[in-house]
């Protein structure tokens, strides 16, 4: 789950796997069908009963409950992306941390913020968990509460190297949107060494810039 975490909007289109990536969640895929020949370009489009959006998740803030909604078959011919299709520029499919072309994946948009805008990223244990802290520039944190806004009960994924790390409900608790600070905490049920990655992931973006 995340608590928040922006970063500095971009139009670029070269690869994204080198850094870090905010996309919207458009949907899910389900396994690669191995039997059946697979289809690369393009990208089929989420039929709308499988969207990911906040009318199809009906998001119950005082219930804390959502609709859980089936991956799309539609996907089932459709590898994931490869690191010369995953550019920051276009919708991709991608695994979790720890999956592949065998289990369900993620249909996402084109990256709405990258990890340029982050000053600093920690690695910490909370409650028996690790997670990743980060402090953004007054800027990332501008284009941040814009794209949370738009993504109000509804998920982002925040990927690094051609995986999901986490892909949380935005506000999932709130009946309204409310603005995040300039700060951000990751969770996703990290081992010590994914959340160590992540976050060199992040300051390698930062120190590369």
């Amino acid at each position: 789950m995340f608590f928040g975490w922006p970063i500095v909007a971009t139009a670029s289109s070269t690869n994204s796997t080198a850094s870090v990536s905010f996309r919207a969640v458009l949907c899910f895929a389900p396994a690669l069908a191995v039997a059946a020949p697979p289809t690369i370009e393009p990208l089929p489009t989420c039929g709308s009963s499988y969207r990911l959006t906040a009318k199809n998740l009906d998001v119950n803030p005082l219930q804390g409950t959502y609709r859980t909604i089936s991956p799309d078959p539609v996907f089932r011919n459709t590898p994931s992306s490869s690191s010369t299709q995953n550019r920051l520029s276009t919708d991709v499919i991608l695994p979790g941390v720890n999956g592949d072309n065998t289990v369900e994946r993620y249909v996402l948009g084109p990256a709405r913020m990258t990890s340029s805008a982050i000053k600093s990223a920690t690695v910490e244990k909370l409650s028996g968990q690790w997670a990743v802290s980060y402090q953004l520039t007054p800027s990332g944190s501008e284009v941040w509460n814009s794209f949370a806004r738009q993504q109000f009960h509804e998920l982002i994924a925040i990927v690094a190297n051609g995986r999901v790390y986490s892909s949380p409900i935005i506000q999932p608790d709130s009946t309204h949107f409310t603005s995040f600070g300039a700060t951000g905490l990751i969770t996703g049920n990290f081992t010590a060494a994914e959340a160590r990655r992540l976050a060199n992931y992040m300051l390698g973006a930062v120190n590369s810039s």
